[in-house]
């Protein structure tokens, strides 16, 4: 909202917020005191980001790859230990569903920090996706094919990691890790990778206006 700065944002996005806050006490999987402290603490991390981002940036741009690499898995071995230990220590209460650990619900926010510094890196260094010029066909084409195989991924792999029994809260929360770190890597590689080799997925403007050109002026075949 602040950042585009359009007038439609300043509309949508507060009375998303509002909702959300709403339906988490609807829906019993939050207390009214839990949506208020979450509201401040996002106040106050929504302020430091805001005043904050622009220096950072400016810092980080100056760093070498390994140095920023290292800044990322440091923020994520942090965030690691603290959620970690915390799911580990506390009594977190049963949830309901036997299916649901409540005290592994950071394992996925966690693999995320961990791999994806990793996985950009490696994009740009061996895969190199181009997004700029790229026609809009072929960027709603990756989108579309995005979606289906990360939907797809992720049903897939839900099915088969809900089959394993629980172990206890640390491997439940390393299965979990594994889980959403084979859903970072499609997001992060392999579909940067396929969108690089098919054609049809970084077809620029000019390359796409020849295409239809062609098309248009083909002959019909009886």
């Amino acid at each position: 909202m602040f950042y585009f700065k359009k007038i439609w944002l300043y509309v949508v996005i507060p009375i998303l917020v509002v909702l959300i806050c709403i339906s988490r006490v609807f829906l019993g999987v939050h207390f009214i005191g839990d949506v208020i402290l979450g509201l401040l603490i996002g106040a106050a991390v929504l302020t430091a980001l805001f005043f904050g981002i622009p220096p950072l940036v400016q810092w980080l741009d100056k760093l070498k790859d390994w140095q920023k690499i290292l800044i990322g898995e440091s923020y994520a071995v942090v965030v690691f230990l603290m959620t970690f230990l915390t799911g580990y220590y506390a009594n977190w209460p049963v949830s309901l569903d036997p299916t649901v650990n409540l005290a592994i619900n950071t394992a996925d926010t966690v693999a995320a920090l961990i791999l994806f510094p990793l996985f950009i890196w490696i994009e740009n260094k061996k895969i190199g996706m181009k997004n700029e010029g790229i026609d809009w066909r072929s960027k709603l084409l990756r989108v579309v094919v995005g979606l289906v195989v990360l939907v797809g991924a992720y049903l897939g792999l839900s099915v088969l990691f809900d089959k394993i029994p629980s172990w206890g809260y640390g491997l439940d929360y390393l299965f979990r890790f594994i889980k959403y770190g084979l859903l970072i890597a499609i997001l992060g590689l392999l579909m940067p990778f396929i969108f690089t080799r098919v054609k049809w997925f970084s077809l620029e403007k000019k390359q796409s206006e020849e295409m239809v050109e062609e098309t248009e002026t083909a002959e019909p075949t009886s």
